[in-house]
């Protein structure tokens, strides 16, 4: 299992988003659209191959829409999904965050840069909704990967098979909560041929027990399904420096897939 994992001496991934957060609190909702928007656009002053946006994906309920950005290559076979972090499900501990729009979308910004033909990135339940009155708080927190919301991930993958015919099969790419969030998905579809995250939280169990937390009662746990996706390659990206989401967490993942 240690081949899946990858250390990165110096790499605080945790800690610099949390200084770009606390220094950008006051970004209003269009803000972060605009920003969102200008890092799918253009890179390096590039338009060529931008991410465009989409409209929400709406299942069964519209209150919990998912907004993507996507470019895709008619003859893609596969499609790469980038699905973004949860770092402003909280402003601080114990004070829940009326939006969780995230202020610096990095999984955007990785998806921006990948090459392949097909790429689609998808934000979390309840980010980039202008109206979040219409959302229930535990989406974004105690629920952030509950089965409801990895349901709606799912549906989410055969709308795209719907809609572009060519593509077969999907690479999962997860930040933070959402490498969670790719995990829990891999465990239910057969077309998913590889997972990575980055700094991902991939054992909800220890994340809350390390930073004494009320356990996340109402999500999966990823580490619970890990035996299940052993034999999808997977590779999951920590900064050795990270205290929010340290190595302690990807290594528990790793002697979960490794049980019997």
């Amino acid at each position: 299992p240690d081949r899946f994992l990858k250390a990165y001496p110096g790499v605080a991934l945790g800690l610099a988003v949390t200084s770009m957060l606390c220094s950008c609190a006051g970004l209003s909702f269009t803000d972060r659209y605009r920003t969102a928007y200008q890092i799918a656009a253009v890179q390096d002053g590039d338009t060529d191959g931008h991410l465009r946006p989409l409209l929400p994906f709406i299942y069964d309920d519209p209150s919990y829409p998912l907004q993507t950005f996507e470019r895709v290559d008619t003859a893609a076979g596969m499609a790469v999904i980038y699905i973004e972090g949860d770092r402003l499900n909280f402003l601080s501990r114990g004070q829940i965050s009326g939006d969780p729009t995230p202020l610096h979308p990095f999984a955007l910004r990785l998806a921006r840069m990948d090459p392949a033909d097909a790429v689609i990135y998808a934000a979390r339940p309840c980010q980039y909704v202008r109206d979040v009155s219409s959302c229930t708080y535990p989406i974004w927190t105690d629920g952030r990967m509950g089965d409801d919301v990895i349901r709606r991930y799912d549906r989410f993958l055969d709308q795209i098979r719907m809609r572009h015919q060519g593509i077969k099969s999907f690479h999962l790419v997860g930040y933070s909560g959402g490498g969670g969030v790719a995990v829990l998905l891999a465990a239910r579809r057969p077309d998913v041929m590889s997972i990575r995250t980055i700094a991902g939280n991939v054992d909800t169990e220890m994340f809350t027990r390390l930073h004494d937390l009320t356990p996340m009662s109402s999500s999966l746990n990823p580490a619970d399904v890990a035996r299940h996706v052993r034999s999808v390659p997977q590779i999951h990206y920590v900064g050795t420096d990270d205290t929010r989401v340290p190595i302690d967490i990807a290594q528990s993942y790793m002697r979960s897939m490794a049980a019997p």
